[in-house]
């Protein structure tokens, strides 16, 4: 038994530069236009940059999500008002401008 020999270590090391080469050569497209322009130094505060946008981006949208219109009230005329509180206010979209706009 002591004859055998196995190859794994081998393997495993050949498998682990072969995945770390192909690693450090895939840069994403945005990291590298922030550094074609300068925006990052590294591929670190590339990373860094990014990911304070994509916080940002949902910070604003949770925000507009929450709080755009809740409190603002429809700005709408007498006459608009008073067919949506009637009993004539339940109707579709044509039959709405039709009423509206007959008078």
């Amino acid at each position: 038994m002591s004859d055998i020999e196995f190859n794994i270590d081998k393997e495993n090391e050949y498998l682990k530069q072969s995945f770390q080469s192909s690693q450090e050569n895939k840069n994403f497209d945005l990291v590298k236009f922030l550094l074609e322009k300068n925006i990052a130094k590294d591929e670190k505060q590339a990373n860094i940059f990014l990911v304070i946008c994509v916080i940002t981006m949902i910070a604003l949208g949770v925000y507009i999500f929450f709080f755009s219109s809740s409190n603002r009230q429809a700005n709408l005329t007498p006459a608009e008002y008073n067919f949506l509180n009637s009993s004539n206010g339940k109707q579709t979209p044509a039959q709405y401008d039709a009423a509206l706009f007959a008078h």
